[in-house]
């Protein structure tokens, strides 16, 4: 933990490791640290930031039931716009379908749960939509109920008629399966509730291959990997590590622009 906490802006890659290795006595104390980032009483703890932010990466990629709970809470009280230590707030949004979907195994109705759940806010409930989808892509669940699960949510997502939340559960019903969502796909674009470009995008996924967009699904988002898609690597004295306030790998797809050359 001390050599996390002190890690500064370049985290040797052998410390991840053997984070790793001993997940089973670090797990506790990582979730300790991410509720207590979560409660934003601490805010300006700086080595707690570092260990809550990898934790919240770590725990997710190790599966652990346990961080659901921080995780939400972490969802409803941070701020995306901030610009904190190890970037934790922009990566919990850029990642945070993924980082839900990767920590609800055995349990896909909180998800549900979280996505129709009133007393939370819009941009949690709307993460929440999209990580029904994943369960799905991923194999946490068999596709067939993630489809099942995601038209179950058609009517009161529908009802809402929230912007974000219509087109979150747009574009995660086209991914999914355009083919058997495309009666609830056509009312959304008859909707008025989708941006022109969502429109655009769900035009075109109703004239691909379903299975094809659910492979390229996998392929775009990935599951949460601390050695690949959340910090970028740098070699320094001949050792790899990671950059913690480095930009998200491979974040300029998402922004539709060249990808950048990598150092290693």
């Amino acid at each position: 933990m001390d050599c996390i906490g002190q890690a500064g802006s370049w985290l040797p890659l052998v410390t991840v490791r053997q984070a790793f290795t001993h997940r089973d006595a670090l797990a506790p104390v990582l979730l300790e640290a991410i509720t207590r980032r979560g409660t934003a009483k601490d805010e300006r703890d700086i080595v707690n930031q570092r260990h809550a932010t990898f934790g919240v990466f770590f725990l997710a990629q190790v599966r652990d039931p346990r961080l659901f709970d921080s995780l939400v809470q972490l969802l409803e009280t941070l701020n995306p716009e901030v610009e904190d230590e190890w970037t934790l707030s922009g990566r919990l949004f850029f990642f945070g379908h993924r980082l839900l979907a990767g920590v609800c195994p055995n349990d896909a109705q909180r998800v549900i749960d979280l996505a129709l759940n009133p007393a939370l806010k819009i941009e949690t409930r709307a993460t929440a939509v999209s990580a029904i989808g994943l369960l799905g892509a991923y194999g946490v669940i068999a596709r067939a109920d993630a489809v099942r699960l995601l038209r179950d949510t058609f009517k009161p997502i529908k009802e809402t008629k929230n912007d974000l939340l219509a087109e979150n559960w747009a574009r995660t019903a086209a991914r999914l399966h355009c083919r058997e969502f495309e009666r609830e796909l056509q009312w959304f674009l008859a909707s008025g509730l989708l941006s022109q470009q969502c429109r655009h995008d769900i035009g075109q996924a109703l004239r691909q291959d379903p299975d094809a967009l659910l492979i390229s699904t996998i392929a775009f988002e990935p599951t949460v990997d601390l050695f690949s898609n959340v910090f970028p690597q740098e070699i320094r004295n001949g050792e790899i590590g990671l950059l913690p306030n480095g930009e998200i790998p491979g974040l300029e797809l998402f922004r539709g622009q060249e990808p950048k050359p990598r150092n290693n």
